[in-house]
């Protein structure tokens, strides 16, 4: 017959509703999926950027208590500095290592204060993720038409972002790690001097 279940026709029609169907079930599914990846990206990013500001502010703590250790130490110690005729060399080289090893914590907290900025690195306007890309330019038409780009499908940017942050706070903590490494080994040295120049 030719209007039953085998006939040709009803296997096209058939195939054409199947199709259309699963085109617009797979429709919203992509768009619904894409929407989760970019809400998780997105707080990913607001985490980042908390973490940052945390790494940051704990910089600027230490920072301050070593600078200020250090004056102290400095001024109650400075006949050790100086080498008077009463100081032992011991006391001066555990005096020299002291400050050294103290102002070498503090140029590992500047460094994990200083903007990352990676050197010779070109901005690239066609995906901008980095403050580095938005630099002035005398044409913003690239620009313009990027973020087009990223309102329609943000994933990319975004990524790179991720990446990117991720990257500088692993940067930030292994820098305050150091200077507290250094901060230990110095207490030693600092003790003994008080101790020798009390």
């Amino acid at each position: 017959m030719p209007g039953g279940p085998c006939h040709p026709r009803s296997h096209r029609q058939l195939h054409r509703t199947l199709r259309d169907h699963r085109r617009r079930v797979a429709g919203p599914a992509v768009g619904t999926l894409r929407a989760e990846t970019v809400a998780a990206m997105e707080r990913f990013m607001a985490a980042n950027g908390a973490e940052i500001i945390r790494a940051d502010t704990k910089a600027a703590v230490l920072l301050g208590f070593m600078g200020a250790m250090l004056g102290t130490f400095m001024t109650l110690t400075r006949a050790a500095a100086v080498g008077a005729p009463h100081t032992s060399r011991l006391t001066t080289a555990l005096w020299w290592s002291a400050v050294t090893l103290t102002l070498l914590a503090i140029v590992s907290l500047l460094c994990a204060l200083t903007p990352r900025r990676r050197r010779g690195r070109q901005p690239t306007p066609a995906a901008p993720g980095y403050f580095e890309d938005l630099a002035p330019r005398p044409d913003s038409e690239p620009l313009n038409r990027a973020f087009e780009r990223i309102a329609h499908d943000p994933t990319g940017p975004l990524l790179s972002s991720l990446q990117r942050t991720s990257e500088i706070i692993r940067a930030k903590y292994r820098w305050i790690e150091t200077s507290i490494v250094l901060l230990l080994a110095a207490l030693p040295a600092v003790t003994a001097v008080l101790r020798m120049t009390a």
